[in-house]
């Protein structure tokens, strides 16, 4: 950036740089502009599958555990009233 500033050349730089590499504005392409859309709103969609499917299987995690300390619990009171089968 120096040497931009000491030559006066910067805006030449610039010039150049943007001609090298030109920058593809999505506002112009419309084509682009719907494909970005559609990116988000797959990536957003996708997202929110993946967060519903997790609490599903937590969920689906916790019931056998749930039903285990249960079944327990039954069998503790089983055994306080003398019907344990064991």
């Amino acid at each position: 950036m120096d040497l931009e500033v000491n030559c006066g050349s910067g805006g030449a730089t610039r010039t150049l740089r943007s001609q090298q590499n030109p920058k593809t504005s999505t506002a112009t392409d419309p084509a682009a502009n719907t494909e970005s859309t559609v990116i988000q709103t797959l990536t957003q969609a996708l997202r929110l599958e993946r967060s519903t499917r997790r609490e599903q299987v937590h969920e689906l995690e916790q019931k056998p555990a749930a039903a285990h300390g249960e079944i327990l619990r039954l069998h503790r009171r089983l055994r306080e009233h003398g019907l344990d089968d064991r």
